[in-house]
Protein backbone atom coordinates (compact mmCIF):
# COMPACT_ATOMS: atom_id res chain seq x y z
CA UNK A 1 0.00 0.00 0.00
CA UNK A 2 2.63 2.32 1.26
CA UNK A 3 5.00 1.41 -1.97
CA UNK A 4 1.61 1.94 -4.43
CA UNK A 5 0.94 5.55 -2.85
CA UNK A 6 4.72 6.47 -3.39
CA UNK A 7 4.84 5.61 -6.73
CA UNK A 8 1.67 8.16 -7.39
CA UNK A 9 3.13 11.01 -5.77
CA UNK A 10 6.79 10.16 -7.75
CA UNK A 11 4.53 10.38 -10.87
CA UNK A 12 2.77 13.21 -9.63
CA UNK A 13 6.03 15.31 -8.57
CA UNK A 14 7.69 14.89 -11.77
CA UNK A 15 4.57 15.59 -14.04
CA UNK A 16 4.30 18.84 -12.16
CA UNK A 17 8.04 19.31 -12.84
CA UNK A 18 7.61 19.12 -15.99
CA UNK A 19 5.06 21.17 -16.18
CA UNK A 20 6.95 24.07 -13.98
CA UNK A 21 9.61 24.28 -16.97
CA UNK A 22 6.52 24.43 -19.36
CA UNK A 23 5.49 27.48 -17.44
CA UNK A 24 8.49 29.39 -18.09
CA UNK A 25 8.39 29.48 -21.91
CA UNK A 26 4.81 28.78 -22.30
CA UNK A 27 2.39 29.31 -19.17
CA UNK A 28 -0.66 28.54 -21.53
CA UNK A 29 0.12 24.72 -21.85
CA UNK A 30 1.77 24.39 -18.50
CA UNK A 31 -1.79 25.49 -17.03
CA UNK A 32 -4.38 23.89 -20.05
CA UNK A 33 -6.45 23.34 -17.05
CA UNK A 34 -6.48 26.87 -15.31
CA UNK A 35 -10.28 28.62 -15.90
CA UNK A 36 -8.63 32.32 -14.46
CA UNK A 37 -5.23 34.03 -16.61
CA UNK A 38 -2.36 31.65 -17.56
CA UNK A 39 0.43 33.54 -16.24
CA UNK A 40 3.61 32.81 -15.57
CA UNK A 41 3.50 33.72 -12.15
CA UNK A 42 1.00 31.36 -11.39
CA UNK A 43 2.46 28.72 -13.64
CA UNK A 44 5.27 28.90 -11.31
CA UNK A 45 3.89 28.81 -8.19
CA UNK A 46 0.75 26.20 -8.82
CA UNK A 47 3.14 23.58 -9.97
CA UNK A 48 5.90 24.32 -7.21
CA UNK A 49 3.97 24.15 -4.65
CA UNK A 50 2.28 20.74 -6.02
CA UNK A 51 5.84 19.70 -6.88
CA UNK A 52 7.38 20.38 -3.46
CA UNK A 53 4.38 18.70 -1.72
CA UNK A 54 4.01 15.72 -3.76
CA UNK A 55 7.83 15.25 -3.39
CA UNK A 56 7.81 15.50 0.23
CA UNK A 57 4.75 13.43 0.95
CA UNK A 58 6.87 10.80 -1.47
CA UNK A 59 9.46 10.79 0.81
CA UNK A 60 7.89 10.27 3.63
CA UNK A 61 5.88 7.46 2.64
CA UNK A 62 8.60 5.51 0.75
CA UNK A 63 9.89 2.48 2.72
CA UNK A 64 13.35 2.97 4.38
CA UNK A 65 15.92 0.40 2.29
CA UNK A 66 18.47 -1.40 4.30
CA UNK A 67 22.39 -1.17 4.06
CA UNK A 68 22.18 -4.08 1.76
CA UNK A 69 19.28 -2.55 -0.49
CA UNK A 70 16.78 -5.36 0.44
CA UNK A 71 14.07 -3.89 2.38
CA UNK A 72 11.81 -7.26 2.79
CA UNK A 73 11.27 -7.77 6.36
CA UNK A 74 11.65 -11.12 5.59
CA UNK A 75 15.32 -11.19 4.76
CA UNK A 76 17.58 -12.90 7.21
CA UNK A 77 19.40 -9.95 7.32
CA UNK A 78 16.72 -7.70 8.53
CA UNK A 79 15.41 -9.00 12.33
CA UNK A 80 11.67 -9.35 12.87
CA UNK A 81 9.88 -7.26 15.88
CA UNK A 82 10.00 -10.74 17.74
CA UNK A 83 14.15 -10.63 17.58
CA UNK A 84 13.97 -7.49 18.05
CA UNK A 85 12.38 -7.76 21.33
CA UNK A 86 14.21 -10.78 22.38
CA UNK A 87 17.32 -8.74 21.81
CA UNK A 88 16.59 -6.34 24.36
CA UNK A 89 15.58 -8.93 26.70
CA UNK A 90 16.76 -7.89 29.99
CA UNK A 91 18.13 -10.64 32.76
CA UNK A 92 19.91 -10.18 35.76
CA UNK A 93 22.89 -12.62 36.95
CA UNK A 94 22.01 -13.63 40.56
CA UNK A 95 24.20 -16.03 41.13
CA UNK A 96 27.36 -18.27 39.64
CA UNK A 97 28.78 -21.22 41.11
CA UNK A 98 31.76 -23.00 39.63
CA UNK A 99 33.11 -26.38 40.81
CA UNK A 100 35.99 -27.20 39.04
CA UNK A 101 34.58 -25.84 34.96
CA UNK A 102 31.27 -26.59 35.74
CA UNK A 103 29.14 -23.46 36.58
CA UNK A 104 26.08 -23.31 37.57
CA UNK A 105 24.27 -19.92 36.81
CA UNK A 106 20.44 -18.27 38.59
CA UNK A 107 19.19 -15.65 36.39
CA UNK A 108 16.69 -13.59 37.48
CA UNK A 109 14.56 -12.07 33.76
CA UNK A 110 11.87 -9.21 33.36
CA UNK A 111 9.34 -10.92 31.41
CA UNK A 112 9.05 -14.27 29.77
CA UNK A 113 10.96 -14.90 26.80
CA UNK A 114 10.75 -17.85 24.17
CA UNK A 115 12.55 -21.17 24.67
CA UNK A 116 15.13 -19.82 21.75
CA UNK A 117 15.88 -16.87 23.57
CA UNK A 118 16.47 -18.46 26.43
CA UNK A 119 18.61 -21.04 25.02
CA UNK A 120 20.96 -18.33 23.60
CA UNK A 121 21.69 -16.29 26.54
CA UNK A 122 22.87 -20.05 28.26
CA UNK A 123 25.14 -20.52 25.23
CA UNK A 124 26.28 -16.33 25.35
CA UNK A 125 26.89 -17.12 29.36
CA UNK A 126 28.63 -20.67 28.97
CA UNK A 127 31.08 -18.60 26.02
CA UNK A 128 31.36 -15.79 28.88
CA UNK A 129 32.14 -18.54 31.62
CA UNK A 130 34.32 -20.82 29.95
CA UNK A 131 32.60 -23.77 31.09
CA UNK A 132 34.75 -27.02 30.09
CA UNK A 133 32.14 -29.38 30.46
CA UNK A 134 28.42 -28.61 31.70
CA UNK A 135 26.56 -25.48 32.30
CA UNK A 136 22.95 -25.56 34.51
CA UNK A 137 21.91 -21.99 33.79
CA UNK A 138 18.42 -21.75 35.54
CA UNK A 139 15.42 -19.05 34.87
CA UNK A 140 13.59 -16.89 37.45
CA UNK A 141 10.63 -14.19 36.02
CA UNK A 142 10.85 -11.59 38.38
CA UNK A 143 6.85 -10.31 38.30
CA UNK A 144 5.75 -13.95 38.95
CA UNK A 145 8.28 -15.64 41.76
CA UNK A 146 11.89 -15.11 41.97
CA UNK A 147 12.46 -16.73 44.77
CA UNK A 148 10.10 -19.03 44.03
CA UNK A 149 10.80 -21.47 41.75
CA UNK A 150 12.63 -21.02 38.21
CA UNK A 151 10.64 -20.82 35.40
CA UNK A 152 13.04 -22.73 32.74
CA UNK A 153 16.09 -24.58 33.16
CA UNK A 154 19.19 -24.81 30.32
CA UNK A 155 21.95 -27.65 30.55
CA UNK A 156 24.90 -28.07 28.93
CA UNK A 157 25.31 -31.47 29.84
CA UNK A 158 28.59 -34.38 29.37
CA UNK A 159 26.00 -36.51 27.94
CA UNK A 160 23.15 -35.12 26.10
CA UNK A 161 22.08 -37.86 24.22
CA UNK A 162 18.43 -37.60 25.02
CA UNK A 163 18.77 -33.60 24.30
CA UNK A 164 15.96 -32.73 22.33
CA UNK A 165 17.07 -29.20 21.42
CA UNK A 166 20.02 -27.49 20.12
CA UNK A 167 21.84 -23.88 20.49
CA UNK A 168 22.74 -22.17 17.07
CA UNK A 169 26.18 -23.57 16.55
CA UNK A 170 24.43 -26.99 16.79
CA UNK A 171 25.39 -27.86 20.60
CA UNK A 172 22.88 -30.34 22.12
CA UNK A 173 21.32 -28.82 25.16
CA UNK A 174 18.44 -30.08 27.81
CA UNK A 175 15.18 -28.08 28.28
CA UNK A 176 14.11 -30.18 31.37
CA UNK A 177 11.15 -28.01 31.99
CA UNK A 178 9.67 -24.42 30.59
CA UNK A 179 6.69 -22.78 32.45
CA UNK A 180 3.06 -22.42 30.97
CA UNK A 181 3.22 -20.52 27.72
CA UNK A 182 2.36 -17.09 28.40
CA UNK A 183 -0.65 -17.08 25.75
CA UNK A 184 -2.32 -20.04 27.76
CA UNK A 185 -1.79 -18.48 31.09
CA UNK A 186 -3.28 -14.93 29.99
CA UNK A 187 -6.28 -17.28 28.48
CA UNK A 188 -6.64 -18.93 31.99
CA UNK A 189 -8.01 -15.41 33.39
CA UNK A 190 -11.68 -16.06 31.69
CA UNK A 191 -11.90 -19.14 33.89
CA UNK A 192 -15.26 -18.12 36.63
CA UNK A 193 -14.94 -19.74 40.31
CA UNK A 194 -16.83 -18.92 43.41
CA UNK A 195 -14.35 -16.51 44.97
CA UNK A 196 -17.31 -14.29 47.48
CA UNK A 197 -15.31 -13.19 50.59
CA UNK A 198 -12.12 -13.33 49.00
CA UNK A 199 -9.73 -10.51 47.01
CA UNK A 200 -6.95 -11.56 44.77
CA UNK A 201 -3.42 -10.92 46.89
CA UNK A 202 -1.40 -11.97 44.04
CA UNK A 203 -0.75 -14.03 41.04
CA UNK A 204 2.16 -16.34 39.67
CA UNK A 205 3.48 -19.49 37.50
CA UNK A 206 4.05 -22.61 38.91
CA UNK A 207 6.74 -24.52 36.78
CA UNK A 208 6.40 -27.73 38.66
CA UNK A 209 2.62 -28.55 37.55
CA UNK A 210 2.64 -25.65 34.88
CA UNK A 211 -0.35 -23.88 36.57
CA UNK A 212 -1.03 -20.17 36.85
CA UNK A 213 -1.58 -19.78 40.51
CA UNK A 214 -3.58 -17.07 42.49
CA UNK A 215 -3.75 -16.30 46.71
CA UNK A 216 -7.14 -15.08 47.72
CA UNK A 217 -7.68 -13.71 50.95
CA UNK A 218 -10.06 -12.75 53.01
CA UNK A 219 -11.10 -10.31 56.16
CA UNK A 220 -10.19 -13.26 58.51
CA UNK A 221 -7.11 -15.81 58.79
CA UNK A 222 -8.93 -17.84 55.74
CA UNK A 223 -6.89 -17.45 52.51
CA UNK A 224 -6.78 -19.96 49.21
CA UNK A 225 -4.27 -20.66 46.60
CA UNK A 226 -5.72 -21.14 43.44
CA UNK A 227 -3.96 -23.39 40.49
CA UNK A 228 -5.67 -22.71 37.17
CA UNK A 229 -4.79 -25.19 34.29
CA UNK A 230 -6.08 -25.75 30.92
CA UNK A 231 -8.38 -28.44 32.46
CA UNK A 232 -10.02 -25.90 35.16
CA UNK A 233 -9.23 -25.15 38.63
CA UNK A 234 -8.22 -26.33 41.88
CA UNK A 235 -8.24 -24.61 45.40
CA UNK A 236 -6.74 -25.51 48.43
CA UNK A 237 -6.74 -23.78 51.79
CA UNK A 238 -4.29 -21.37 53.45
CA UNK A 239 -3.78 -19.68 56.56
CA UNK A 240 -3.44 -15.93 56.53
CA UNK A 241 -1.04 -15.44 59.79
CA UNK A 242 0.87 -12.02 60.76
CA UNK A 243 4.63 -12.33 62.54
CA UNK A 244 7.12 -10.45 63.40
CA UNK A 245 4.83 -7.45 61.58
CA UNK A 246 5.08 -9.94 58.16
CA UNK A 247 2.23 -10.98 56.48
CA UNK A 248 2.62 -14.65 55.57
CA UNK A 249 0.38 -17.46 53.83
CA UNK A 250 0.81 -21.00 55.21
CA UNK A 251 -0.30 -24.31 54.55
CA UNK A 252 -2.76 -25.31 57.04
CA UNK A 253 -0.55 -28.18 58.20
CA UNK A 254 3.06 -26.28 57.12
CA UNK A 255 4.81 -24.15 60.19
CA UNK A 256 8.08 -23.50 58.85
CA UNK A 257 7.30 -23.43 54.64
CA UNK A 258 4.98 -20.14 53.35
CA UNK A 259 4.80 -17.58 51.10
CA UNK A 260 5.44 -13.86 51.61
CA UNK A 261 3.92 -11.18 48.84
CA UNK A 262 6.40 -8.56 48.97
CA UNK A 263 4.18 -5.66 47.56
CA UNK A 264 7.42 -3.07 47.02
CA UNK A 265 8.93 -4.80 44.62
CA UNK A 266 6.04 -6.78 43.37
CA UNK A 267 7.42 -10.12 43.59
CA UNK A 268 6.00 -13.91 45.61
CA UNK A 269 9.06 -15.06 48.07
CA UNK A 270 8.63 -18.66 49.17
CA UNK A 271 10.08 -19.51 52.40
CA UNK A 272 10.96 -23.31 53.64
CA UNK A 273 12.96 -23.79 57.20
CA UNK A 274 14.39 -21.00 57.53
CA UNK A 275 14.74 -20.26 53.50
CA UNK A 276 16.83 -22.64 51.68
CA UNK A 277 18.60 -21.98 49.50
CA UNK A 278 17.93 -21.80 45.27
CA UNK A 279 19.85 -25.12 44.47
CA UNK A 280 17.88 -26.60 47.45
CA UNK A 281 14.32 -25.62 45.62
CA UNK A 282 15.44 -26.89 42.37
CA UNK A 283 16.46 -30.50 43.50
CA UNK A 284 12.90 -30.69 46.14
Amino acid sequence: MKETLAFILFLLSMTTFVLLVIGFFNPGKALFWYNKPRTKKSAIIINGLVFIVAFTLCGAVLPPTSGNGNNSPASGNTPDATHAAEAAAKYGVAKVENEHGDIYIKLVMDDLYSREALIEKARQLKEQYQAKQKLSCYFFYRKYGEKLLPVAGVLYLEDCSHCQFKDKEGNPVDFPFYHLEKPAADSLRALQFDTAGYKQEAVFLSTGFKTRDIILSSGTEKALHIFQSPKGHSAFPLIKKVVDGQERFYEPEEKDSYFVINRQEGLIDYYEKGELDMQQIIEN
